[in-house]
């Protein structure tokens, strides 16, 4: 099942990002919460859960932007895809991705962002599996912290 996260599911949701990278903490603190109420109070991003069981086992963070180009649509970005390590390979980061672009196209996003690490060969190919193309764009970034 996915759904829209709840404030109960930040220690699952930690724990998935810290497997994602081991910087981040697996722990929930005051500065988790305050981001968590920042997040409820607007609505651009969403966090999605896979939910199995009872178990957060997979979550990505939908942000549909405003934007004044093409005819005044949106855009949308996904962060933050992540499923159980254990769960991998089950379709589950799929059914992710799938209700995100579903979402997206419902608030008439006309195109649909994810960045991924340059080193994450696996990461890369089963984003391409899912329809995404690594051609089109280049990303760029700046560190700030």
């Amino acid at each position: 099942m996915i759904r829209d996260a709840r404030e109960e599911d930040l220690p699952a949701l930690l724990a998935l990002y810290h497997q994602l990278s081991a910087r981040d903490p697996a722990t929930v603190s005051e500065r988790h919460r305050a981001a968590w109420a920042a997040l409820a109070r607007q609505d651009i991003t969403r966090i999605l859960v896979a939910e199995n069981g009872g178990e957060v086992v997979g979550t990505l963070a939908l942000s549909i932007i405003p934007n004044l180009t093409r005819d005044a649509r949106p855009y949308a970005l996904i962060e933050n895809v992540v499923t159980c390590e254990e769960r991998r390979g089950q379709g589950i980061g799929r059914r992710l991705l799938e209700e995100a672009e579903r979402l997206a196209r419902d608030r008439e996003a006309y195109k649909l962002m994810l960045m991924s690490g340059n080193v994450r060969g696996e990461a890369h190919a089963f984003y391409r599996r899912c329809g995404f193309n690594g051609e089109t764009k280049t990303a760029f970034e700046k560190r700030l912290a």
